[in-house]
C-alpha cells in the first residue's frame, strides 16, 4: 500500500531542494546577488523559504503538487506543477506522478515517476 503523505514530503522536498540547487548555481537568484559565505546562505535560505513553496490540494481522483511563490513586485502567484494519483484510475496506480497538462487535468500519457521511487528525477519549474 502506498503511504501518499509520506511520498507528498518527499516530492515536496525534492522540488524545494532543486530549487534552491538551481538558485544556488545562479550568479544572481532572483535578481539579488549574495555572496559566497555564511551570511550570503542564510539570506539565500530565508529568500527560498519565504519565496518558493509548494502546496497541495486534494481533488477526487488527483492530488494537485501546486508551486506558490510570494513576490513583491507581482504578489502571490501559483502554478501547477503536476499531479498525484489518489485514486487508482485510467491505468494509473495510486501513487503515480503525472505531468499537469492544465491547471485542471493531468497529462494521462504515461506516469513520469512514482512517490515510492528510490531517486525521483523532479524538476523546480515542472514535472
Amino acid at each position: 500500500m502506498c503511504d501518499l503523505e509520506v511520498g507528498m514530503a518527499r516530492v515536496k522536498e525534492v522540488l524545494e531542494s532543486d530549487y534552491a540547487e538551481w538558485c544556488g548555481r545562479s550568479n544572481y537568484p532572483n535578481g539579488a546577488d549574495f555572496p559566497n559565505d555564511a551570511d550570503g546562505q542564510a539570506r539565500l535560505d530565508e529568500m527560498l523559504q519565504s519565496r518558493y513553496n509548494i502546496i497541495f490540494k486534494e481533488g477526487r481522483n488527483y492530488i494537485k503538487v501546486i508551486r506558490s511563490e510570494d513576490r513583491e513586485d507581482t504578489g502571490k502567484r501559483e502554478s501547477v506543477v503536476g499531479f498525484i494519483v489518489k485514486k487508482a484510475t485510467k491505468g494509473f496506480k495510486v501513487g503515480d506522478i503525472l505531468k499537469a497538462s492544465s491547471w485542471y487535468a493531468p497529462a494521462l500519457n504515461f506516469a513520469r515517476g512514482h512517490v515510492e521511487d528510490e531517486e525521483l528525477k523532479l524538476s523546480w519549474a515542472g514535472i
